[in-house]
C-alpha cells in the first residue's frame, strides 16, 4: 500500500470512526499489533490513551490550583508586610516584625532589611547591578555579608539605585532550590517600592 492510500485510509477512518464497530468482521481480518503490554485490541488502546490524557489535564489542572493558592497566599502576606509598613516608627521594631512575619508564613529560615554600608558594596556591585535583584546561592563569603548562618539559597532585592543605594531585602533558605532565577518577583518588588518610599521615616533616628 502507497503512502497515498494509506494516508486515504486514515482520513476515511477519522471521518467515520464507527467504521469498524459497523463491520465488526474486519477484526478477523485485521493485525493488531501489541502497543503496550496487555493491550491487544483498538478498544483498550483506546481507552489507554484517552486515560493518558485525562491523567496529563488533571495534572495540569491541579498545577492550576496549586500556583492559584501559592499566589492568593503570597499576595495575603504581602499586604499584612504592606499594612507593617504603614503603621512602623521605628526601623529596628518593623525589621525584626517583619523578618517573622515573612519567616513562620513561608517556612524561611531567615528574613531582614539590611541597611546599606560599605561591606554590602560586593553584594550591590557582582550580585544587584543587572536588575536589583538576585535568587540562587551565595558563596561562603557573601553569606557572611547577610545573616550570622550559612543558608542554601537566597533572595536578595536592592532598596534604592544602584547609584545610591538605601537597602538591602533579604531572604534566606534552607532549601537548596527554593530560590531560582526563573522565579516572579512581581508582588516583592511591589513591598520594596513602598519600602524605599518610607526609607527616611523609617530610619531619620537610627544611627548613621
Amino acid at each position: 500500500m502507497s503512502e497515498l492510500n494509506e494516508k486515504q485510509v486514515i482520513d476515511f477512518l477519522i471521518n467515520n470512526p464507527d467504521f469498524i464497530s459497523r463491520h465488526p468482521e474486519l477484526l478477523q481480518s485485521l493485525e493488531l499489533l501489541t502497543i503496550q503490554p496487555g493491550v491487544t485490541n483498538l478498544v483498550h488502546r483506546q481507552q489507554s490513551l484517552l486515560r493518558e490524557k485525562n491523567k496529563s489535564l488533571q495534572d495540569q489542572l491541579n498545577e492550576l490550583i496549586a500556583t492559584a493558592a501559592r499566589n492568593e497566599k503570597i499576595f495575603e502576606v504581602y499586604s499584612c508586610c504592606h499594612r507593617l509598613l504603614l503603621s512602623a516608627t521605628n526601623f529596628n521594631d518593623f525589621n525584626s516584625e517583619l523578618g517573622q512575619l515573612i519567616c513562620n508564613q513561608f517556612d524561611l529560615a531567615d528574613c531582614a532589611i539590611f541597611l546599606y554600608e560599605k561591606s554590602l558594596e560586593p553584594l550591590v556591585k557582582y550580585k544587584l547591578a543587572n536588575s536589583g535583584i538576585f535568587l540562587g546561592r551565595l558563596s561562603d563569603n557573601e553569606q557572611t555579608l547577610l545573616f550570622d548562618t550559612a543558608h542554601q539559597s537566597y533572595a536578595l532585592y536592592l532598596v534604592g539605585s544602584i547609584q545610591q543605594p538605601l537597602a538591602i531585602l533579604a531572604f534566606a533558605s534552607a532549601k537548596e532550590t527554593h530560590y531560582q532565577p526563573t522565579q516572579s518577583s512581581t508582588i516583592v518588588l511591589e513591598f520594596v517600592k513602598a519600602l524605599e518610599i518610607a526609607f527616611h521615616r523609617l530610619t531619620h533616628e537610627q544611627p548613621s
